[in-house]
């Protein structure tokens, strides 16, 4: 009997272990199996909450630029930000706050484009709300992310409208061609702000000149059919100016590089009306000294030649000049027939003649 008790005994201990056992078994393997699942996702609702997070940043740079929504409307910041910089304060998600820095990186998006209300009146200026203009723009509208303050708080621009001109095309002037270029067109539409357009008209005649001088052809002797392109002096520098077409097909004829004489000594002819003559005496110097011209190499050589006809000075006298008023006339030269384009130096154009009339005497 006591046998069979202690074998009974045995078993229900051994049972008790095994149970033992097993339940702990099961519920660490179960709460793996659970942790497997459920670590990743608290993790993941932890990550989200932390990017979901309503977060500002102050002081973020953003550099701005302006633009009509209007293609015939023309915007420019009249007074900007320092370095066309804005300061703002941003507020907003996490998660959007910085991929929105991200974008706003110069090497991802070099400035914000600030859209204008092309209904505001042209010609003058208006200061207009920064943080609100940012806001509108395509990049903030879509991100989620709110500008709160500014710094400045406004910023002027300045709209006006665009006008546009036809002008005749010319070459530089002081170019080495030799007769009249043409160019393919002969015209080009100047399209530009209306108060920049008016500015340079009031400057005198608006012109457009092909640029001949970058194209190096100006140095080059003979016949040239070249590409150019175009541009406005008085315009020059301006980027908001187009024109239409940009590019002109030109014909030219480059004549020899100018070379410069000194012409030792110049006779002066003296010009004056036969109704003066009678009555009046010029009193001047019979020649001019260490004149310097400039032309072609071929008619400078033409002009060196010893049995060539020389060229003269000519002082010409009018009624003008009784008064005394001008004691002197400005250097005028006659070169002989068959010389052309040569010309005083620059230096020489400065010069005078001096004279001074003389009352013949009475009979």
């Amino acid at each position: 009997m006591s046998q069979l008790t202690e074998r009974t005994g045995s078993r229900v201990t051994s049972f008790g272990h095994w149970l033992r056992e097993r339940f702990i078994r099961e519920n660490l393997f179960n709460a793996l199996k659970t942790f497997a699942w459920l670590g990743p996702l608290t993790l993941l609702i932890w990550v989200y909450a932390e990017r979901a997070q309503v977060v500002e940043e102050d002081n973020v740079s953003i550099p701005i630029e302006v633009q009509s929504n209007d293609r015939n409307r023309f915007v420019r910041l009249d007074q900007p930000a320092p370095d066309k910089v804005v300061i703002v304060r941003l507020s907003g998600p996490r998660s959007r706050v910085d991929e929105l820095r991200q974008q706003l990186d110069p090497r991802n998006n070099p400035s914000v484009i600030l859209p204008i209300d092309s209904t505001l009146p042209a010609g003058q200026s208006h200061d207009l709300d920064a943080a609100q203009l940012i806001s509108h723009s395509r990049l903030f509208e879509s991100s989620g992310v709110s500008v709160t303050d500014s710094k400045p708080a406004r910023i002027r621009v300045y709209i006006d409208q665009y006008q546009q001109q036809d002008v005749d095309i010319q070459a530089p002037a002081g170019s080495n061609i030799q007769g009249t270029p043409v160019f393919t067109p002969a015209k080009a539409t100047v399209r530009a702000p209306a108060r920049d357009l008016a500015m340079a008209i009031n400057q005198g005649t608006l012109t457009v000149e092909a640029d001949l001088k970058s194209t190096g052809v100006l140095d080059q002797p003979g016949t040239h059919e070249i590409n150019v392109r175009i541009k406005s002096p008085q315009l020059a520098g301006n980027n908001s100016v187009t024109y239409t077409p940009d590019t002109v097909k030109a014909t030219i004829e480059v004549r020899p590089t100018d070379i410069s004489y000194e012409i030792s000594s110049m006779n002066v002819l003296v010009q004056i009306p036969s109704s003066l003559q009678k009555d009046y005496l010029v009193s001047t110097d019979d020649f001019i000294s260490n004149i310097t011209v400039t032309g072609p190499s071929e008619q400078i050589a033409a002009l060196q030649k010893e049995t060539a006809a020389k060229p003269q000075a000519i002082l010409t006298i009018t009624r003008d000049d009784l008064n005394g008023d001008r004691p002197s006339h400005p250097l005028q030269v006659q070169f002989p027939a068959g010389i052309q384009n040569v010309r005083l130096s620059k230096a020489d154009e400065a010069k005078n003649i001096s004279f001074r009339l003389i009352k013949r005497a009475t009979e």
